[in-house]
């Protein structure tokens, strides 16, 4: 093993020790910067040379089958590696910067499903959580930025509903992060014409009882979606959205009428991932004491169901419910969550 990819390895492997969500590569002056992120803080580490850390990306680059010459564009590449503590999904993406290359790796452990108890902080959203994936059909989306959880929270019911019932649950995802013998997996691949509207239409005769749709893109993934769940499905899918009504404008953007949103859509929930208060550390957690703890963050739910989004689906004054910044609010007064949380999520405003 040359010098090069030691330090790949050593680099990555510190990342996965740390239980860090993303590795940065960034250049500067006459060095390249070392961040992990964990917990969603950013962690500085011991700067590389600025040779050393270019043949680092050049391996890198090479691993993730992106072009190692093109320097000038940005890229995106993935790469699979498996150690001891398990099987890791990494996403490479890098951007030139004055004749430089930045890179950042995203890791996605595979991914274990827990009890849905487990992942989030309040008794009454995992109560509410469990009472709308029992839905026999309809279309429940998940929605949060990167990092907020909802892939872990996703494969937790759809784990829960098959261990319960037996159902024929079948995936779509790009990529598969995550195989298991539960669920009939299919991939997407877009050269070969596998698309989400491709296979969701293919599926409708393939006698599934649960659709997971990856994630809504475009306005042929809503309508398909839409269509899957209004045929007896019950879908599941994730969208890129602040919240639940920001959501609700997202189908508005593709074209979805709110009349065709109250025949399929039975809720949306909306998660963040909040930090605890550390029972060792008054303030800031050493990322050696993130490592050792073994529960540091937890879930908050906005659900909007039943009532309250056709309210909010017929733009009534009506329609409330709990949104993130109650949950929140609600976590810092008991005491669960450090108030600076709060800034982070929701803002000054």
């Amino acid at each position: 093993m040359s010098y090069v990819e030691e330090s790949v390895e050593l680099l990555v492997n510190k990342a996965i020790y740390l239980s860090a969500s993303d590795l940065h590569i960034i250049p500067k002056r006459d060095h390249y910067a070392i961040k992990f992120r964990v917990d969603g803080d950013l962690f500085m580490d011991n700067p590389l040379p600025k040779k050393k850390a270019e043949k680092m990306i050049a391996h890198l680059k090479f691993l993730a089958r992106m072009d190692i010459g093109e320097k000038r564009l940005p890229q995106a590449g993935s790469m699979q590696i498996k150690l001891n503590s398990g099987a890791y999904f990494l996403r490479l993406s890098t951007l030139p910067t004055r004749g430089e290359e930045s890179l950042v790796i995203r890791f996605h452990p595979k991914i274990i499903p827990r009890e849905i108890r487990e992942l989030v902080l309040f008794e009454n959203s995992y109560l509410r959580l469990t009472k709308l994936i029992n839905n026999p059909h309809g279309l429940i989306i998940l929605c949060g930025p990167t990092g907020s959880g909802k892939t872990t929270l996703l494969y937790s019911m759809l784990q829960d509903l098959y261990e319960m019932e037996q159902k024929h649950i079948v995936t779509i995802e790009d990529p598969v992060e995550t195989e298991s013998d539960c669920f009939t997996q299919v991939e997407i691949n877009e050269k070969a014409g596998i698309t989400y509207e491709s296979i969701i239409k293919a599926l409708l005769r393939h006698n599934p009882d649960i659709i997971m749709v990856g994630e809504i893109r475009d306005a042929k993934t809503a309508k398909a979606a839409i269509r899957a769940s209004m045929s007896g499905q019950l879908v599941f899918t994730t969208m890129h959205a602040n919240d639940t009504a920001s959501c609700i404008k997202r189908f508005a953007e593709f074209g979805i009428s709110n009349f065709d949103l109250q025949q399929s859509l039975i809720g949306i929930i909306a998660q963040r991932l909040v930090k605890l208060h550390c029972p060792f550390c008054e303030e800031n957690c050493h990322p050696l004491c993130k490592v050792h703890r073994k529960l540091r963050r937890s879930g908050i739910v906005e659900i909007l169901a039943g009532e309250a989004l056709t309210n909010n689906l017929m733009k009534t004054n009506k329609s409330k419910y709990k949104k993130l910044k109650h949950e929140l609010c609600k976590g810092i007064a008991l005491g669960y969550i450090p108030e600076e949380n709060y800034y982070q999520i929701i803002g000054e405003g």
